[in-house]
């Protein structure tokens, strides 16, 4: 392998080199993307932001036209790890729900989801993915990793991890572990604004970098994404987040660490990088650092971000020698993927890899293997006496959310369906995720006299939002509302487990991790007592519940 990489490089002008290292939003640009292209000037596009186009053939087709106007294969990069949901529903969990392999502490099941998820990005013309997620997530609060993360350990993150990360590069598929340096220690959403990560070298070697080594040691990785965070023990300058500082990237990631591989910036959109220094500095600092791809603002056209790296060589600030090396790098990556000569994508065959066997297998396995019983007195939930559901709605009820690329309605459909199916007719009365004292009220006249209640949150991590990853105080009132009426609670939260300290004690609390549909059946079979709990928490949830906990009882 390098030949045609090699071949590649010597034919590109500068242009057409700094094409390659950038990577370009085409969901609002797409015209001056083909345009672009056809000029031999893309070299990476994020399909992540495509939903708009509509259909699966409008997508592939954008696709197909984009390599057939380049002379050199573009990387369609996926935000998660399996690029499904951008065509329609899919069996795996939810992208940012790693949490729950964290719980189900298999290795193994690990990398087979994640070896499923890489041939169905592959079939769809993705071979960059940007997971997975190895931020050890060591604070509660944090507003933006959460259920993102693997574990508040840094072992078990590293284990699960490799593992995941074997099952994409064994399909040829290049992850990108993130948040280079360490995300998990941070209370804070770097969408919004620049936070600072304080701890000593001798902390970030034993927590925060620790994953990103031993993937590098034991997994041959060949991805790694880094984050806006200022880290003094790494760059003394406070005014640079690690995007830019050459030390953090260059000096400590490439030659300290002897990573090889792609390193990729998160994205230049976040508001922590724009308001502090602008699209075209970013652009080129990032660069400087030593990125090999910068993710391009999506709000901002994509030529001055060119125009600015090309301005760059050309003045010298940046140097040929170090553009050519991240080049070499991408070309190098793209032909271990097998890019150069692909078939163009035929919607009949990307359909017939939504049909896999083995991914709707694995799928029930790993949400079956996640569920977590915190609480069991009441199980199986008793029945008599009336069952209420009532399910928390999010602002973002039915739109795909930009994060978790996951509908709230599915989630509360499969939830009503699948308690229905077993009791008949039941109440089911929707509560806004942050209510009013006059919500709570009507939440519990609607329970009515029924004797139990099913109280199923979904706490999501979504960017930019100010109750990510958290519930309303209104949530746990209800609860409380709830018990003083006589009434047994059984708390399923179906997404971040870090919410559940915030409520009261109840006969029965249990989580999944997630809201995908296949993790609300698992949840839902282990509260009516159809299978047995298996997940022990891969983090604490101080003071109640310690590293480790989970229940047992009998299906």
């Amino acid at each position: 392998m390098g030949n045609w990489a090699d071949r590649i490089l010597r034919e590109l002008t500068l242009e057409q080199k700094v094409g390659q290292v950038i990577c370009y939003r085409a969901s609002r640009w797409r015209d001056e993307t083909l345009a672009l292209a056809r000029r031999g000037l893309v070299g990476c596009v994020s399909p992540g932001y495509y939903r708009g186009m509509g259909s699966l053939e409008a997508i592939l087709e954008f696709i197909n036209d984009l390599n057939a106007a380049s002379a050199v294969p573009v990387f369609c990069i996926s935000s998660s790890a399996h690029a499904r949901p951008e065509f329609g529903p899919t069996p795996l969990p939810d992208p940012g729900s790693t949490m729950l392999f964290g719980a189900a502490r298999d290795p193994d099941l690990a990398y087979r989801y994640a070896r499923c998820a890489a041939r169905e990005s592959k079939a769809m013309g993705y071979d960059m993915v940007w997971e997975p997620c190895v931020d050890v997530n060591t604070e509660p609060r944090n507003p933006i990793i959460g259920s993102r993360s693997i574990s508040d350990r840094p072992e078990l993150v590293a284990s699960i991890a490799a593992a995941m990360v074997r099952g994409m590069q064994d399909e040829r598929v290049v992850p990108n572990a993130k948040h280079f340096p360490g995300h998990g220690d941070t209370a804070f959403d770097t969408h919004v604004r620049i936070g600072e990560v304080g701890h000593p070298r001798e902390r970030l070697d034993a927590v925060e970098l620790y994953p990103y080594r031993e993937l590098i040691r034991s997994a041959g990785l060949r991805g790694i994404m880094t984050a806006h965070l200022v880290v003094p023990a790494l760059e003394p300058d406070r005014s640079l987040p690690a995007t830019f500082s050459r030390r953090a990237i260059h000096d400590l990631l490439r030659l300290e660490m002897g990573f090889t591989g792609l390193i990729v910036s998160d994205s230049l959109t976040m508001k922590a990088i724009k308001d502090n220094f602008g699209v075209a500095e970013a652009a080129i600092r990032a660069f400087e650092a030593g990125h090999d791809i910068v993710l391009q603002d999506y709000n901002e056209p994509p030529e001055p971000t060119l125009e600015a790296l090309v301005q760059a060589v050309s003045s010298g600030r940046i140097p040929m020698a170090d553009l050519d090396a991240s080049v070499r790098r991408i070309l190098e990556a793209k032909e271990w993927c097998g890019l150069p000569g692909r078939a163009p994508l035929e919607p009949a065959r990307v359909r017939a890899a939504f049909r896999q066997p083995e991914a709707m297998a694995v799928a029930e396995e790993a949400f079956a293997a996640a569920v977590t019983l915190l609480e069991g007195a009441g199980l199986p939930l008793d029945c008599s006496g009336g069952v209420a559901v009532i399910a928390t709605v999010s602002p973002e009820e039915g739109r795909a959310l930009t994060d978790m690329e996951q509908t709230i309605e599915s989630a509360q459909g499969m939830l009503a369906g699948e308690v229905r199916r077993r009791l008949g007719p039941v109440t089911l009365h929707h509560l806004p995720e942050d209510p009013t004292p006059d919500e709570v009220a009507a939440a519990v006249a609607a329970a009515g006299a029924c004797r139990r209640v099913i109280l199923a949150t979904m706490p999501r991590i979504v960017c930019y939002k100010a109750l990510s990853g958290a519930v309303g105080p209104g949530q746990p009132e209800l609860v409380r509302r709830l018990q003083a009426a006589g009434k047994d609670v059984a708390l399923c939260v179906f997404g971040t487990p870090y919410v559940i300290p915030d409520f009261p004690r109840t006969d029965i609390c249990l989580t999944t991790y997630c809201a995908s549909p296949g993790a609300v059946r698992a949840g839902l079979r282990v509260l009516f007592g159809e299978q047995a709990p298996r997940g022990r928490l891969p983090v604490d949830l101080r003071p109640r519940y310690a590293f480790g906990f989970g229940l047992e009882s009998e299906a």
